[in-house]
């Protein structure tokens, strides 16, 4: 059920209400709806001076 009420929100609420919403809002609201009803379940980052990728915290190689 969760998964037909986060596809109607998303689908028929996110998508239209973007051409409407100034847009920094509608994309915010658009990824709200996808973050709230699919939950990522890895979370990346990048520390960009060093040039290292984590994943859920943890240091990964990039295996070049």
């Amino acid at each position: 059920m969760k998964n037909w009420v986060g596809k109607f929100i998303h689908n028929c609420i996110a998508h239209p209400l973007m051409c409407f919403l100034p847009k920094k809002w509608g994309e915010s609201f658009h990824d709200w709806t996808i973050e709230k009803f699919w939950p990522p379940k890895h979370r990346i980052t990048w520390d960009h001076k060093q040039d290292i990728i984590y994943l859920d915290g943890q240091a990964t190689g990039r295996e070049e």
